[in-house]
């Protein structure tokens, strides 16, 4: 069985490449169930999963008009810019845990004085493995993507992460 990374010419039945090391599982199904579009889990980019277009607001922004723009796009986080840099992160744990019991009210806080400052990001050509240990390890649900002057370009989401292994990796 031929390696489709480096054409080494391996074992039938092996799992793995024996001289780049490329999983190989699936190479030996019949040919409409093996999906060779798909690339070793630890090549996948940020870019790769295509991250979702990012809600971007002013510091000035409401909480209501944060909490608006999320529900209405499906998105649990809005990021926060000043002159199109990434400077916060305003997230569906940050509603709940700095609003939620109504000592302010969402229509008149700005979004500068509850996001969390400096989120840590991502550039779109970063592993993808990468950002799962960030979201596990400091319990992130949302990782902006930015491009080398610090716009955000989108983010990556666990849901997303997790829905692309479903489907381009776990699915094989």
């Amino acid at each position: 069985m031929k390696c489709p990374y480096c054409d080494y010419d391996n074992l039938d039945g092996a799992d793995l490449c024996k001289r780049c090391g490329a999983d190989l599982g699936g190479l030996d199904l019949p040919h409409h169930l093996a999906d060779r579009t798909t690339r070793p889990f630890y090549e996948v980019t940020l870019a790769d999963l295509s991250p979702a277009q990012a809600i971007t607001l002013p510091a000035t922004a409401t909480a209501a008009e944060a909490i608006d723009q999320m529900r209405e796009k499906g998105h649990g986080a809005v990021f926060i810019v000043e002159d199109d840099r990434l400077i916060g992160i305003f997230t569906e744990r940050d509603a709940l845990t700095k609003l939620a019991l109504g000592e302010r009210d969402i229509r008149t806080v700005r979004l500068g004085e509850v996001m969390t400052r400096n989120p840590d990001s991502l550039k779109p050509d970063a592993p993808m493995g990468q950002a799962l240990n960030m979201m596990a390890v400091h319990g992130y649900r949302h990782v902006p993507v930015v491009d080398d002057m610090n716009r955000p370009v989108g983010f990556v989401s666990v849901r997303g992460a997790l829905s692309y292994l479903h489907r381009h990796v776990l699915a094989r």
